[in-house]
């Protein structure tokens, strides 16, 4: 959430980081409400966007660790907002944060760079 809102202004980004801990709990419940365990992952357990979610949840979620972990099994499904600067995956092995090592862990990088090269060449449109 840090990386969407550090172009913002200090009140502006305090007001969009509740509407999207408003937007993230609706999504947490309803995944909640399916049975679905839901975790997230940060530096830090405390993380004011982190803060502000659990305290909209009727069951607050837990804070795993930071990535990578011991804690990810295989039937993990992670979900990641990715950096709207970069291609998914930033650096991947080379990049320490939670981007690269999906970018290093998955085919998310070498799927999205194959989109944007069949786009660029007019292979693919956008929708």
């Amino acid at each position: 959430m840090l990386s969407f809102l550090s172009g913002l202004p200090g009140k502006e980004q305090e007001s969009a980081r509740k509407i999207g801990a408003e937007v993230f709990s609706t999504l947490i419940s309803s995944l909640q409400d399916r049975n679905n365990a839901v975790v997230f992952s940060d530096l830090s357990s405390t993380a004011p966007f982190w803060v502000d979610v659990n305290r909209l949840l009727k069951t607050p979620i837990a804070c795993v660790g930071k990535v990578p972990g011991d804690w990810i099994a295989d039937t993990d499904m992670i979900v990641n907002a990715w950096d709207p600067n970069s291609v998914i995956g930033n650096g991947c092995q080379h990049d320490s944060s939670f981007d690269g090592y999906v970018g290093r862990s998955s085919l998310c990088h070498d799927a999205h760079a194959l989109a944007c090269g069949m786009y660029a060449e007019g292979l693919l449109e956008e929708k």
